[in-house]
């Protein structure tokens, strides 16, 4: 009788802590809703598109917090010519809005996270961007810019 008593205890636990196979109540994202508005010199066409991969989503938004902080206090910063081109990323719990990072690809390539934060946007950031939203890059290519082509949403 005791080996039986001991056993539904510890099934109870077990219950109890893994939640009784329910859904999670994390506040990890499951979509990731990103706009690129058309630019200020319209090279590009507008971008909306969700993606749904969670591991990707929290990679991206990881990635995002590792970046280096932005000197916006310390002076004169030089930077490369700015043509306007923001991504709006905005993390979502189902329909939740959880975080939302901006990213100015062009200019002095920076990213605000939850407009408060701006960190200084690198390489292997961009890359991860530009993979997770399949597109070649989030900057137009040299033919976009130098010969005033309109790229559409995949260039």
């Amino acid at each position: 009788m005791r080996k039986l008593n001991v056993m539904l205890f510890v099934l109870v636990l077990v219950l109890v802590f893994s939640g009784c196979g329910g859904e999670s109540t994390s506040t990890e994202p499951t979509s990731l809703h990103v706009i690129r508005p058309v630019d200020l010199n319209h090279f590009f066409t507008r971008l909306d598109r969700t993606i749904t991969d969670k591991k990707a989503i929290q990679h991206v938004y990881t990635a995002a917090l590792a970046l280096p902080s932005f000197p916006i206090h310390q002076g004169a910063i030089s930077c490369g010519a700015d043509f306007g081109i923001v991504y709006q990323l905005i993390f979502l719990r189902r329909a939740t809005s959880l975080h939302t990072i901006n990213i100015v690809a062009t200019g002095c390539s920076k990213v605000q996270i939850d407009n408060a934060s701006f960190r200084r946007m690198n390489g292997p950031f961009e890359a991860l961007v530009a993979k997770t939203l399949a597109i070649p890059s989030l900057l137009p290519s040299d033919t976009c810019l130098f010969q005033h082509n309109k790229c559409d949403a995949t260039s």
